[in-house]
């Protein structure tokens, strides 16, 4: 490895920052230095001796990508913003590439800052939904957890969208317990900006607009039959049923999803998807393939059921998969967990919220994803979720026990 002055030295950065996270919320800072310690100790194993599980491939490309926009200077970049793009993390790199040099280095310090603070916001958030004792069990399995682990060490896009999903269910959890504009304002941004490194999280924010649109309408037809309205229910339902229409009439286009009108035609583009996509050794088996309408809608819940878990023993044809195997198994825990939790869940308007968007989530990658090698990565995206669901029946983490004696 030749000295990466320009890597190590955002690396110190990251490092410094964390430190000083950790000195303004010493209940975290156990739980952010070792994470911390994971991270630099994995990225520092890739940079010398160690080829990364997705280390390569799209990491490679999107560093390549990287460097070649840099070559058109940093006046360049910023006139071609490329907007929701898949090589969106590739532009933002490019720009300190342009400043600083060509350091692969440095663009992994990028993914561990972020993958650094989405630890801490998952702390936050889980802390205002179930206080500090879980948050404290929600941090120590963020901050151990493989995936995330390998995801803030790598150059992908993973590292960046957890954040900003982050962002928005803080602002969800704000949103709930505020209903004020700061809070919409942080919501709209994270998953707006987590829709610029993967166009379906936009999938979210459509998700919450519904649900508050539904909320919106019952309070209005409640408040009617009472003869009386409540002002900000009518305007919350006035200003999302233009939204609504705009949306409809202006063949408003989602990334990596199309135009929500049409259905009939789109359900048939669904199918084609699916079909595209279930491809390759790591292919989910040909059951699970839908091959006209009707089949698609109750073969859906068994890609979802696959998304999450696979590959299961009966899939594993190569000595990698076993990697997949595993991380399945902590998924699927999550997921038992979550199942064990439904009551809490269901009571608590913050975690209903979050469900409801994971699960269409769940729906959207479940199509879009038709092999388990992908798969595996995707679904990290969600890991903060499925954490967050499950966090009150999550073991707990220690370093070391306190002496019964002094």
């Amino acid at each position: 490895m030749n000295f990466d002055f320009n890597g190590l030295s955002f690396l110190i950065i990251v490092t410094i920052f964390i430190y000083y996270l950790a000195k303004r919320n010493p209940s975290l800072a156990t739980i952010l230095y070792v994470a911390l310690f994971l991270r630099i100790f994995t990225i520092l194993l890739s940079q010398i001796i160690l080829v990364l599980p997705d280390g390569v491939g799209d990491a490679g490309r999107f560093e390549l990508r990287a460097y070649e926009l840099s070559k058109l200077g940093i006046s360049n970049l910023l006139l071609n913003y490329p907007g929701f793009n898949s090589f969106f993390i590739s532009w933002f790199i490019a720009i300190f590439y342009s400043l600083f040099g060509h350091s692969e280095l440095m663009a992994k310090a990028f993914s561990l800052f972020f993958g650094m603070n989405s630890i801490y916001l998952g702390c936050v958030v889980s802390k205002k939904i179930w206080g500090p004792n879980i948050s404290n069990k929600v941090g120590w399995t963020l901050a151990i957890f493989p995936t995330l682990i390998l995801y803030s060490s790598i150059i992908l896009r993973e590292a960046y969208i957890y954040f900003f999903l982050l962002v928005a269910l803080n602002g969800i959890v704000d949103w709930i317990r505020f209903k004020n504009f700061k809070s919409f304002i942080k919501l709209f941004l994270g998953f707006i900006l987590a829709a610029h490194f993967h166009g379906a999280m936009i999938i979210g924010l459509i998700t919450f607009l519904l649900v508050i649109f539904y909320q919106s309408l019952r309070k209005l037809f409640i408040d009617t039959t009472k003869l009386k309205i409540s002002l900000k229910s009518f305007s919350y339902f006035m200003i999302l049923l233009i939204l609504s229409l705009i949306v409809y009439t202006k063949e408003f286009k989602v990334p990596k999803i199309g135009s929500l009108t049409n259905f009939d035609k789109k359900i048939d583009l669904i199918l084609t998807q699916i079909k595209n996509v279930d491809k390759g050794t790591a292919k989910y088996p040909k059951w699970a393939v839908p091959e006209n309408k009707s089949e698609l809608y109750y073969k859906i819940p068994i890609r979802i059921i696959y998304f999450i878990g696979a590959p299961y023993p009966w899939d594993i044809n190569k000595l990698d998969h076993i990697i997949g195997f595993l991380d399945g198994i902590l998924y699927l825990g999550l997921t038992f967990l979550i199942i064990r939790n439904r009551k809490i869940i269901l009571s608590d308007p913050n975690l209903r919220i979050i469900l409801l968007i994971l699960i269409s989530y769940l729906i959207v990658y479940s199509i879009g994803v038709g092999n388990f090698g992908t798969g595996i990565r995707h679904r990290s995206k969600f890991v903060f979720m499925f954490v967050l669901l499950a966090a009150s029946l999550l073991p707990k983490i220690t370093l070391y026990k306190k002496s019964k004696y002094k």
